[in-house]
């Protein structure tokens, strides 16, 4: 309860400190916020920590600690998936992560409308991937058999939702807990304030749900324009906020607007994360393990331009 409070205040300090503030999208829909802070444009983010947690062997089971979250409207019925054929090798192969934001039909003359991907089609691109015998990992699941410890499933597939929005809990949550796989939240920690699009008990609901928790940073800024002090703040500082908000071991970076350069890299490396995402397009490597590419989940990508860009 104390690291709870402490988060919170800390959280709050930073609302009135004027950390930036989110437009709202669509609330109605499974949208959400607009981009977190006004520095950097979210059209530039893709959807991009600290030492490893225990390697888990993926499950495809939902957790039974959790009631099950309830589904969206008019997404058809999901069950579990069948238990994955698991492989120790080859340990270097590329892996699809798949970048989202909003999950949910922008209103009209919203910004950035091309962030948003329908429930619809959210739901056809799970449906198309547990077809295909893909399997949903974290990013520290992929690291470490990277690294050489555990296994994998056969064509595992990575999940990233960038920002924070509350379609992460609406719309894509229940899918997946459903199919009993694990999201990854690039977590802005401007999403989570008194009033927010991700408010803290949902976020605390998708660490119970399975899913990843990672940095995003605390106010969107584009990295490669700040100070020493500036860098600090939102690598370094924002981990330790996440952390004690969320009681993660937060090991992956994510940077906002796909922005970097050698001196942010730097201080990623240096606060203990284990890699970072980046906008970069196509199949991430582990020889990249800090600018690892994703795929860009947009709004008009259709579901056979969705099958094409998982293809090696």
């Amino acid at each position: 309860m104390r690291r709870w409070l402490i988060a919170a205040a800390a959280v709050a300090a930073l609302a009135v400190a004027g950390a930036g503030a989110w437009a709202v999208l669509d609330r109605g829909a499974g949208g959400g916020a607009a981009a977190p802070g006004a520095a950097t444009s979210p059209t530039a983010s893709a959807s991009p920590s600290l030492g490893a947690s225990p390697v888990a062997t993926p499950s495809a089971r939902p957790s039974p600690q959790m009631a099950l979250i309830p589904l969206p409207p008019r997404v058809g019925r999901f069950v579990a998936a069948a238990a994955p054929r698991l492989v120790a090798g080859p340990r270097r192969k590329l892996v699809p992560i798949l970048m989202y934001h909003l999950i949910g039909t922008p209103r009209r003359g919203v910004p950035y409308p091309d962030l948003f991907v329908s429930t619809a089609d959210f739901a056809a691109q799970m449906r198309y991937l547990e077809a295909h015998g893909f399997t949903a990992v974290t990013l520290t699941q992929l690291a470490a058999f990277w690294r050489g410890a555990g296994e994998l499933p056969a064509r595992p597939v990575a999940l990233t939702f960038d920002d924070g929005y509350r379609s992460d809990w609406r719309v894509a949550a229940p899918i997946l807990q459903r199919i009993g796989w694990p999201g990854v939240l690039d977590l802005c920690l401007n999403a989570v304030r008194p009033h927010g699009d991700l408010p803290t008990p949902l976020v605390h609901g998708l660490v119970r749900a399975g899913w990843e928790i990672d940095d995003h940073t605390l106010t969107h800024h584009d990295l490669t324009t700040l100070d020493a002090a500036g860098r600090h703040r939102e690598i370094v500082v924002s981990r330790a906020v996440l952390r004690a908000l969320t009681g993660q071991p937060v090991s992956f970076f994510c940077y906002p607007a796909g922005r970097y350069d050698a001196a942010v890299i730097a201080v990623v490396k240096a606060a203990g994360f284990t890699g970072a995402t980046t906008t970069n397009e196509g199949l991430a490597a582990s020889r990249d393990l800090f600018t690892l590419a994703r795929i860009r989940v947009h709004r008009d990508m259709s579901l056979a331009n969705f099958a094409k860009a998982l293809a090696p």
